[in-house]
């Protein structure tokens, strides 16, 4: 690691650091700022599960849950297969709840509704940190963060990460 150097001429007032350390400290002020702080995301989260965008989403997970479970060993490729049909694989996964156990249709239920959580909050904790980090002037909608949590977003923080963030 390089040694930082800092030469001080008092005479003109004058500091000057190198490269690497004023990289170092810059590092250190902008994590500090630039973090979508819990406030943030508490308030975007609560905007976002009142939303209509969520309902959707929370509807898209379970059909994709029940699809999955009703094929397991079924490729993406046959999922989003389904999904293309006009109904979006909807009426195929409610036949397929509709035809479990009550205990395991609830399970499978729960495990869809926590998905939904997960992949909605690791969208807007991604949707938040990349505003803050470009500096743009948006605000992040319950719709951009729905849609993101469709794509990799939703899987771009591991559920152990996000519990940190809560």
């Amino acid at each position: 690691m390089a040694q930082a150097t800092r030469l001080v001429l008092p005479e003109r007032g004058i500091v000057r650091e190198d490269a690497y350390f004023r990289s170092a400290r810059n590092r250190q002020v902008m994590t500090e700022r630039h973090k979508p702080g819990p406030p943030e995301l508490t308030e975007l989260m609560s905007r976002v599960l009142e939303s209509d965008a969520s309902q959707a989403f929370g509807q898209f997970m379970k059909r994709r849950v029940a699809l999955s479970d009703m094929a397991p060993a079924a490729a993406d490729a046959v999922l989003d297969g389904i999904e293309e049909s006009p109904d979006g694989g909807a009426a195929m996964a409610e036949a397929h709840l509709l035809g479990l156990p009550d205990h395991e249709r609830e399970e499978l239920l729960e495990r869809a509704a926590a998905q939904t959580g997960r992949r909605l909050h690791a969208a807007a904790l991604a949707l938040l940190t990349a505003v803050d980090a470009a500096r743009l002037p948006v605000e992040v909608t319950p719709e951009m963060v729905a849609v993101a949590a469709i794509t990799e977003l939703g899987d771009s923080i591991p559920p152990d990460s996000a519990r940190r963030h809560r």
